[in-house]
């Protein structure tokens, strides 16, 4: 998408409000780096560095951000709603505003600046943080900083007695709860957050008592300079006496497949936070660039999955995109910190389109990748790193890293 559809694209009238600022938010992270979306007074607002005030004043202004937009404003939004900002396409002024000394700019004046890469400021993290919409519930940090709320009470795995279900399961799939938690802070959720109007959260019931709750699940935890930008949990489900059964959350015990159940019904495999941006966040990113800084790679390397339980087959360079395909904004995520990645996605169609998607995203940051598997080696034939042990993908990265000097 270019600089000018995205203004295109943000006053269309086909896609919701919430869309077109993140529409918006996301075109400016692009170019200006981290944006906060917030509600004040006088409407929506997008805060994100003044390009005057990172010349002038240096990289403190990307945390102060005194760059204001008002989407309302900007949009024809609200009490805003004769504005016919179409007509003009971004040129006018008055709703883009330097809070600090350089006045008013035009959407066109704030999006001609080159990236922040091109004017020499590295290792950005192009994030979008959302405390604004209606439909996302995020609460502050002890640093102030608006993230998903909480899955509940939860417990580290490390903390778990032995015949733990959780530390079962993982034994059963060949899985070290210790560097699960050292990647993913991987913890155990005792406790699920209330649910109702007040808190803005409902878990979808699916009869007999289950509902698919972040309770009785295992929570890995997306940490993306230093913020908890996303969890996600995942259910327990292993072969018992010739059973496939699954951990039920609030009996606490191993239970078959309901039979009223539809071969597609029931809990989801994954509750993923509500509120998260899961576009701009890599699930395992701070376990990878701690480690990557620790080995200082003239051209650091990482692992690309789409879940975190491939992910962790890769304890010091594996990140998850927890989702099918990985975003614009992803992508460039990657290449704050990382020149190269393998792409370990799975050897079906699905996760061979992923992977496709995924290496012509990076190339578009000059990005050399690998795919983990060979399509010569598998064929049509349907694996994934979670069937692998840890040594045997230790080697092939080991490969696939002496690879990359020849291409």
């Amino acid at each position: 998408m270019t600089l000018s559809t995205d203004f295109s694209a943000a006053i269309s009238s086909t896609i919701t409000v919430d869309q077109r600022i993140q529409t918006l938010a996301e075109a400016l992270a692009k170019v200006h780096g981290p944006v906060n979306i917030r509600r004040e007074s006088g409407g929506v607002h997008l805060m994100v560095a003044c390009p005057l005030c990172l010349a002038q004043y240096g990289r403190r202004e990307l945390r102060s951000k005194h760059l204001q937009i008002n989407v309302d404003k900007m949009l024809g939004l609200g009490d805003h709603q004769m504005r016919f900002l179409r007509q003009d396409n971004g040129k006018k002024k008055g709703y883009a505003q330097c809070m600090k000394e350089h006045g008013p700019m035009s959407w066109d004046q704030i999006m001609g600046w080159p990236t922040l890469e091109e004017r020499g400021v590295d290792n950005i993290i192009p994030m979008v943080v959302n405390s604004a919409s209606g439909d996302r519930y995020l609460i502050p940090d002890d640093r102030g900083n608006m993230i998903p709320d909480h899955p509940g009470t939860v417990t580290p795995l490390t903390s778990l007695p032995y015949d733990h279900p959780a530390l079962c399961y993982l034994r059963y799939r060949d899985y070290d709860p210790v560097l699960l938690y050292q990647q993913f802070r991987a913890s155990w959720c005792t406790k699920e957050a209330p649910e109702g109007e007040e808190y803005r959260r409902w878990y979808r019931k699916h009869g007999d008592g289950w509902k698919s709750t972040p309770q009785g699940r295992i929570v890995f935890y997306s940490d993306v300079a230093g913020i908890q930008a996303c969890w996600q949990a995942r259910y327990l489900e292993m072969p018992i006496e010739g059973e496939l059964r699954l951990w039920h959350p609030y009996r606490q015990q191993w239970e078959p497949r309901p039979a009223f159940w539809a071969p597609k019904e029931g809990p989801v495999k994954y509750v993923t936070a509500t509120g998260a941006l899961r576009n701009s966040q890599l699930c395992g990113f701070d376990n990878a660039v701690l480690h990557i800084d620790a080995l200082q790679e003239s051209y650091p390397t990482c692992v690309l999955t789409e879940g975190p339980l491939d992910a962790a087959r890769f304890p010091e360079r594996g990140m998850a995109v927890l989702g099918k395909y990985l975003s614009p904004l992803q992508a460039q995520l990657i290449a704050t910190r990382f020149r190269r990645v393998i792409l370990a996605f799975d050897t079906d169609e699905a996760g061979r389109e992923a992977a496709e998607h995924a290496k012509n995203e990076l190339s578009l940051h000059a990005i050399k990748t690998l795919n983990f598997f060979r399509a010569e080696e598998y064929g049509d034939t349907k694996t994934d790193v979670g069937m692998l042990t840890y040594q045997v993908c230790r080697e092939r990265i080991k490969q696939l890293i002496e690879e990359f000097e020849s291409i």
